[in-house]
């Protein structure tokens, strides 16, 4: 494999081309290149990714995500991609730890009128983001009933990035914590889907059935998207630690 170490001659500012050079369009790229590499010191070692105040100068991805997440981003809390769980339900869970959903509090807050400031689902207080995922009392009934079938306590966040967070530190595995993130993701996407159904179709929330599509939902992108994870479905209703097995 030809090296740009190996064909240029920065001493004459020659190239060394099977061919010559004619002038035109041909030779207006090659001096754009002889210029782009005018200042750069050039040896016949492997070309690598630099970062010049990264870990030992080495380019990650991972420094990079870090570094784009520290500049852009409003709150420092870590950001949780799980592939066990659907993209379009990780971006949700975003928006919702930086409060960014369209709940009746953030759409009056940006000058939008509302009919009511009133949660939809109890009926009794205002609807923030906090009430409508953890303190609305239809939906501590929800949080409740997966704690039991998790033998977890129930998340008590103090901010919205707590609603996951409260979840994953009870995990007594790396498998443990994936599993409780998808059974946390599946919880808040039927919480905001029973929301939306109030809000625009006047529908009455049932606690039992949203724990039901919880238990579905999760078991359903466990099954279709953690490849080295086995489920018993027929555990997982009961058991769940039991019913999922590494390969």
């Amino acid at each position: 494999m030809a090296k740009v170490y190996d064909r240029l001659d920065k001493d004459n500012g020659s190239w060394g081309w099977r061919g010559a050079i004619r002038d035109g369009r041909s030779k207006e790229e090659q001096d754009q290149l002889l210029n782009t590499v005018a200042d750069c010191a050039l040896s016949d070692k492997e070309d690598v990714w630099e970062c010049l105040d990264g870990p030992n100068r080495k380019f990650t991805v991972g420094w990079m995500r870090k570094r784009i997440a520290d500049k852009y981003q409003e709150t420092k809390g870590k950001t949780r991609w799980c592939r066990w769980v659907p993209k379009k339900i990780r971006i949700f869970i975003w928006r919702l730890s930086r409060n960014r959903l369209p709940v009746k509090d953030n759409l009056e807050r940006k000058g939008i009128q509302v009919n009511s400031r009133r949660c939809e689902m109890c009926k009794e207080e205002d609807e923030t983001a906090m009430h409508t995922f953890h303190d609305c009392m239809i939906i501590k009934e929800l949080w409740s009933k997966v704690k039991m079938w998790w033998s977890i306590q129930p998340p008590v966040p103090t901010c919205l990035e707590d609603l996951v967070e409260k979840m994953e530190i009870q995990a007594k595995s790396k498998t443990e914590k994936q599993l409780l993130f998808v059974v946390c993701a599946a919880t808040l996407n039927q919480i905001w889907k029973n929301r939306n159904e109030a809000q625009f179709h006047n529908k009455g929330i049932q606690v039992n059935d949203m724990f039901l599509n919880v238990q579905k939902e999760s078991a359903l992108w466990i099954e279709s998207r953690a490849y080295k994870v086995e489920l018993e479905k027929l555990l997982w209703v009961n058991s769940p630690r039991l019913a999922v097995k590494t390969m």
